[in-house]
């Protein structure tokens, strides 16, 4: 692997490629591929090859086959020849990596927006808020009111039931004593009429 590398590394500016075998047991080789992006040095394809090398050692040695892709080197191996000899030349060199998504730039405008939102939100919640506080409190002194107003009916009510009793006791009272101040007066004017009768019998004048 160690020969791979070196090939690899030493590559050109534009492609950084190679190829290789070596034995895996005493009746089997291994083929291994590597590769470079164009735009790193000799020293940095050679550090990340090494490490994906390190990699395949520690974690799949004796696999079949497999590979370990770095962003800016890719190892593979395989217990067949998966590659085309003497197709160095032709092989497309790997590109950088692209650079990371910056976020697109949040405008000033959608930032005053989502605010007059959020305020709207917020004082359309108040206003809701203070309306029903103020039905409440209505609700509540219309009711007082009225329970109010049936109490005071209700004892307005048992006062005037006995007031009514005593002035219909007081009015037959009154009747009944004019009746009796009427009936002696009566039979005066008959005595007199009586009276009167007899005095002129007995005078023919």
């Amino acid at each position: 692997m160690d020969r791979v590398v070196r090939k690899a590394s030493n590559g050109t500016s534009s492609l950084k490629y190679a190829t290789g075998e070596a034995d895996f047991t005493v009746f089997q080789n291994i083929y291994a591929l590597m590769q470079c992006t164009p735009d790193l040095s000799n020293k940095d394809c050679d550090s990340c090859l090494r490490a994906s090398v390190s990699y395949y050692e520690s974690c799949c040695h004796g696999k079949q086959g497999g590979y370990v892709h770095k962003p800016n080197c890719w190892f593979r191996w395989d217990l067949y020849p998966f590659y085309v000899s003497n197709a160095s030349t032709n092989v497309p060199s790997l590109s950088p990596p692209p650079p990371p998504a910056s976020p697109p730039p949040q405008s000033v405008n959608s930032t005053n927006t989502k605010e007059s939102e959020g305020s709207s939100s917020r004082t359309l919640v108040i206003i809701v808020v203070t309306i029903v506080i103020i039905v409440a409190v209505l609700v509540i002194l219309a009711v007082a009111v009225l329970l109010k107003s049936i109490k005071k009916r209700k004892q307005g009510d048992q006062i005037a039931i006995p007031y009514l009793f005593r002035c219909q006791r007081d009015l037959h009272s009154t009747t009944e004593t004019a009746t009796m101040t009427e009936s002696p007066s009566l039979s005066n004017q008959s005595k007199v009429s009586v009276n009167k009768a007899s005095i002129s019998e007995l005078d023919p004048r």
